[in-house]
């Protein structure tokens, strides 16, 4: 009896799995019809209505990614075609199409270092030939125009020290004499609060030929404290420039303007031209050089002008389903005006202002699930002024660290949701500059275009 009965719970469990198995063929049928007939509409609804349940599938994944194509939502496919390779490192087909999805996403250059691993593998006849139908050729490719494309996000949290400043209640040193000290004010200390901050980028790409492109794009934020201090920041960046391609070297020459305002007052402005040089190692591997020059100016301060050097290294790779990011970079700070000691009117030289600083930083990511990427990045610097400073009689040296945790969720098409937290130190021989910092919040922003 009890045979009977499990071979009929068996025979049950089979036809409804038999069942669910066919809707699933019927369903990828109908979305296939769909895309060969061009019902861009139908075939983007019915893919968004089945994702929840077929991600991961590979054969799903490569019919999302073309619907997705389809409507363009090029980001929503690269996704999607990552997961096919993830299951299937050798079908062509989807490979193919990633170099489509990010040549319709406005990114040539990663589009290129597909194409060329794509190339390299020794595709069929059939690829190669879908291949050259796209104008490209191996190490070389059009720029494309890119439409323009923004983004609006807002972030909410709480910070342990909103001002970065010493917690401590007195400082002692002043003049070199570690016996002399002073108390310091409420304000002048660290202060905790929670805010909200509102940020948007817009920004697009221009192609000339094929080779080069013009660029813009904007990017700002406000950044509110609403609980203890009350007082607000804002940022606000505008960044310009042109890029040439040739082979696997990408020439840059941004210029960009930083304006950073303090309850809606303007506090420093920030003006840098740069030259960036990137050379594609493989399809997963990128090596990038950046050398910039500025001037940072402070409204009615100018003896913290500087004008700004620095160097930056970077290396990039993917790895299966982790990115992995490496950079090290050295900057000077050179101040530009003199100022006046006391009443005497006698110049003093403000070198004590200027400071070399060397970092290096780490960061990886980690898509855990198709649409869930934890991340986390490290941040090492040190630096060092140039001259003695006039109130503690000492030369200035600070080591700084953070760590920053985070986890974004792709919740829908165009729809980021992230938590985040970090933490930082600094660690200097003048006490007054020594600090911790703490910060957590969650978040959420919207892409269109």
């Amino acid at each position: 009896m009890w045979t009977i009965t499990r071979m009929a719970g068996a025979a049950i469990v089979f036809s409804l799995l038999l069942g669910a198995s066919a809707q699933a063929a019927d369903d990828l049928d109908v979305l296939r019809t769909d895309l060969d007939k061009r019902r861009t509409t139908e075939a983007w609804a019915l893919a968004e209505k089945l994702h929840g349940q077929r991600a991961g599938n590979p054969d799903f994944d490569f019919l999302y990614a073309r619907a997705a194509l389809a409507a363009r939502h090029p980001s929503q496919a690269i996704f999607a075609l990552e997961r096919v390779r993830l299951q299937q490192p050798n079908n062509q087909q989807a490979w193919l199409l990633l170099v489509r999805a990010h040549l319709a996403a406005g990114d040539p250059a990663h589009a290129r270092r597909e194409l060329d691993a794509l190339l390299a593998s020794a595709p069929s006849q059939a690829i190669r030939a879908q291949a050259q139908a796209l104008g490209m050729s191996e190490g070389t490719g059009p720029a494309t125009t890119r439409p323009l494309r923004g983004f609006i996000g807002l972030d909410v949290g709480y910070d342990s020290n909103v001002n970065s400043a010493t917690d401590a209640a007195s400082v002692t040193g002043i003049g070199g004499n570690p016996t002399v000290g002073v108390n310091l004010a409420p304000g002048d200390r660290a202060q905790q609060d929670s805010f909200a901050r509102l940020s948007a980028g817009y920004g697009g790409k221009l192609a000339l030929g094929s080779q080069a492109l013009l660029f813009a794009e904007a990017y700002g934020y406000v950044n509110a404290l609403y609980d203890q201090t009350q007082f607000s920041t804002s940022l606000y960046q505008g960044r310009v420039g042109a890029s040439w391609q040739a082979g696997p070297h990408r020439l840059t020459l941004p210029l960009s303007r930083q304006v950073f305002s303090v309850d809606h007052r303007g506090y420093s402005l920030y003006d840098v031209a740069a030259l960036e040089w990137t050379y594609t190692l493989s399809a997963a591997q990128r090596l990038s050089l950046t050398a910039s020059r500025g001037l940072a100016s402070y409204d009615n301060q100018p003896t913290r002008d500087a004008h700004v050097t620095s160097a930056l290294l970077g290396w990039s790779t993917i790895m299966g389903r982790t990115r992995l990011g490496v950079n090290a970079r050295y900057g000077q700070d050179d101040p530009r005006v003199d100022f006046f000691k006391d009443s005497l009117s006698v110049i003093q030289p403000n070198v004590f202002m200027g400071r070399h600083t060397t970092a290096l930083g780490f960061d990886a990511r980690y898509r855990l699930w198709p649409r869930h990427e934890p991340r986390l990045g490290v941040l090492f610097q040190g630096s060092r002024h140039d001259d003695t400073d006039p109130d503690f009689a000492v030369v200035r040296h600070d080591q700084f660290a953070t760590l920053v945790a985070g986890w974004d969720w792709r919740a829908w098409p165009g729809w980021l949701l992230r938590a985040e937290a970090n933490f930082a130190a600094n660690r200097s021989n003048i006490d007054l500059y020594d600090y911790d910092k703490t910060q957590v919040l969650l978040g959420v922003r919207h892409d269109f275009h």
